[in-house]
């Protein structure tokens, strides 16, 4: 052998071992516990996360051809049948976003959010009946959801079946005792169901947690009304323009019609903590303590204005008497959570 093919064989040996050396260092690297392997481009994660980019900037078309290529590939994975279900909705395609929220309950049944809006879409539709069901299986799933019971008090509404749903309110107040729209949802019910007092009842609790409540005072008003005491209804419906004018002229203007009920939430939102409040007695109000409901009572707030508790007198002073009994002595209202009027979808992490 020559000199020059002994340095070549040399060199390629030596070359050859280096290279052997890295692949063995990289092998080692790619199992060691602190390496990140790199995400699969065609994964269902991937895809997900794409799709969603393309949903929050208004790019609905194109997130739902990326998750249709993503279900073809992982037909198993029920979020990408919700998400895109989610992005049929923007588009204003309901069917197709029935049939999703269905396949994705298929592939998990206790799919709270999907059996959830799915029920509330049935609902926007006017399929109340089958929204009803809907919210019944969300129940089912999870019997201390709040929500789902509140919107199938809404759907029984719709229904005129009233004393369906002032059941499901009652139990919605059971596990939300201080939520402002169960009260005002379970008061709308009663007025309907001509449970008058009961109605005024539940007017009453809405003010004691939020006594800048404009429509609790208008509907509180209207029962008053059916009452006969139009004094108190007067004082209400003056009450009711202090806090909002514009309200209490929508609603003359259509010749005292319902307010409508408030929107129907379209997804299942984290419990609200409310700041606890030491209770103290309420009083003897009659519309706090009607004997003849047993929906639960609110841990009571004080109404900041004497103004509230007090109606023209027949001497042209003005007097609590036959409205609002005494109220415990004020104390600090602490901070407010405010409830959206309608909760955006929850993507599913």
């Amino acid at each position: 052998m020559s000199v020059i093919e002994l340095f070549w064989s040399s060199w390629v040996s030596i070359n050859m071992s280096r290279s052997l050396v890295s692949c063995l260092l990289i092998v080692a690297a790619l199992n060691s516990p602190g390496c990140v392997p790199v995400p699969d481009p065609q994964g269902a994660e991937v895809l997900l996360v794409r799709a969603r980019l393309r949903r929050n900037t208004q790019q609905p078309q194109e997130a739902v051809d990326i998750l249709t290529k993503a279900i073809e590939l992982h037909p198993d994975e029920e979020v990408l049948y919700y998400e895109r279900a989610l992005t049929y909705v923007e588009l204003g395609e309901s069917e197709q976003a029935l049939a999703d929220y269905a396949a994705a309950i298929e592939q998990k049944p206790d799919f709270a959010e999907a059996l959830n809006n799915r029920a509330a879409l049935l609902a926007e539709l006017g399929r109340y009946d089958e929204a009803a069901a809907g919210f019944g299986k969300v129940i089912e799933a999870n019997s201390q959801d709040a929500l789902a019971y509140r919107n199938r008090g809404l759907a029984y509404h719709d229904l005129q079946e009233f004393e369906l749903a002032i059941a499901d309110y009652d139990r919605a107040l059971k596990l939300e005792p201080n939520s402002v729209d169960n009260w005002f949802m379970c008061g709308n019910a009663c007025l309907e169901a001509g449970r008058t007092e009961d109605a005024i009842r539940c007017f009453t609790a809405v003010i004691y947690l939020n006594p800048q409540e404009a429509r609790a005072f208008l509907r509180r008003s209207t029962a008053y009304e059916q009452l006969g005491k139009n004094d108190v209804a007067l004082h209400d419906r003056h009450r009711a323009a202090e806090i909002d004018a514009e309200l209490v002229a929508r609603e003359e203007a259509v010749d005292a019609a319902p307010i409508p009920l408030m929107p129907m939430p379209v997804a299942v939102p984290a419990p609200v903590a409310m700041t606890p409040v030491t209770s103290t007695e309420p009083g003897n109000d009659p519309a706090l303590e009607s004997k003849s409901s047993n929906l639960p009572v609110p841990v009571p707030m004080p109404v900041p204005s004497k103004a509230d508790a007090a109606v023209p007198g027949a001497d042209g002073e003005s007097t609590a008497e036959g409205l609002v009994p005494p109220l415990p002595a004020p104390r600090e209202i602490p901070a407010e959570q405010p409830v959206p009027k309608l909760l955006p979808p929850r993507p599913v992490e």
